[in-house]
């Protein structure tokens, strides 16, 4: 009988010394840029551990635990902070878990926290975007991790669901209103205009 382990793609990142994301865009070509001696590395690892494209497939089916990752920009924001409390008391009714991290808007904070997440292999993730990490993001929908986006999507990325507002109408009614009322000089203070909501708000500003 062979009581030996079976190796993970965890080991894969592990004996290649690179992150679970990279390796998974080295099983899923297409999903990300890796340097050629990189991707040489995690294929000798993929050889040394006996570990194939298909062992990966039962991995990423398999192996999802009953966690959701929550990635939200600023939790000290009365919109984000109010979501986040429905969203964990909901996962608590269904005995899901929640990890929460916030992004502070940082795309490299985002990132970090997305290969977290990847390593505890949770079965979902809701979050609110920066502009940044598509390729992550793309790896992450490959994994047979279930994407939904809050008040943000991201251009050209057909991965996750999106749960949002019409914010370009909201601002555009808002601005009209004022207009009505006789004003003339309308400032507008804008959010992070590499965000999808900020610039769907100006647009209807403007």
């Amino acid at each position: 009988m062979n009581d030996k382990k079976k190796s993970t793609i965890k080991d894969v990142a592990a004996l290649a010394e690179v992150s679970i994301g990279v390796v998974s865009r080295v099983l899923n070509p297409g999903t990300g840029s890796v340097s050629e001696r990189t991707r040489q590395r995690i294929i000798a690892a993929m050889q040394t551990l006996s570990y194939t494209p298909q062992s990966a497939a039962r991995e990423l089916k398999t192996n999802l635990n009953n966690t959701i990752g929550l990635v939200v920009a600023d939790i000290s924001n009365d919109f984000f902070s109010e979501i986040s409390d429905l969203i964990v008391r909901r996962a608590r009714e269904m005995a899901m878990n929640v990890i929460l991290v916030t992004t502070q808007e940082d795309p490299l904070l985002e990132r970090e926290s997305l290969e977290m997440l990847m390593q505890k292999r949770v079965k979902a993730i809701i979050a609110t975007p920066t502009s940044a990490n598509k390729d992550m993001w793309q790896s992450i929908s490959n994994m047979g991790i279930a994407i939904v986006f809050i008040d943000r999507y991201l251009e050209d990325f057909t991965g996750a669901s999106v749960i949002g507002f019409n914010n370009e109408t909201s601002a555009r009614q808002a601005t009209s209103y004022l207009v009505e009322q006789g004003h003339r000089r309308i400032g507008w203070i804008s959010g992070p205009l590499n965000t999808s909501t900020s610039l769907q708000r100006l647009e209807g500003y403007k």
